[in-house]
């Protein structure tokens, strides 16, 4: 019987608890991811600012461009072999971007790192698992920063 492959999305903050999650889901789940993304939402305008288009664009730019180094790394690991790695940048906060993904690109499951408290640090609301599973509508696999792959 084949198995099934599935579409994962993992938000990242480009930390090292992102990260280990990306690689804890490639490993645990090895041959049955097909395609990865990773999504960074950054901020509709930084904490003090108003907001100007050339902050966006620099947020922007940012953005991509460490998504870029992201997935170079990411692609090199050794249960990333025949998975497809792509990374998306939205100018959006970060549940409104996570429910655009996930629509748009029909993800099976998404992924988010956790510091190892109770809920992972997002934002607000957003914090919250359960808020996150029913504004999202697909299952969440919460990994703590210390899980062992």
């Amino acid at each position: 019987m084949k198995k099934r492959s599935y579409k994962v999305l993992v938000p990242t903050d480009f930390s090292e608890i992102s990260r280990h999650a990306i690689q804890y889901v490639l490993s645990q789940f090895h041959g049955q991811v097909s395609h990865l993304i990773v999504l960074n939402a950054y901020p509709e305008n930084e904490p003090g600012s108003a907001p100007l288009i050339s902050l966006v664009d620099i947020l922007k730019e940012r953005a991509e461009r460490m998504l870029l180094k992201e997935t170079e790394i990411l692609n090199k690991l050794e249960f990333a072999e025949g998975v497809e790695i792509v990374g998306i940048a939205k100018f959006d906060g970060f549940l409104n971007a996570m429910k655009q993904v996930t629509q748009e690109e029909e993800i099976d499951l998404v992924v988010i790192g956790t510091n190892g408290e109770t809920h992972p640090k997002i934002e607000a609301r957003e914090d919250d698992p359960l808020y996150l599973l029913h504004q999202i509508g697909k299952p969440l696999f919460l990994v703590p920063q210390f899980a062992p792959l």
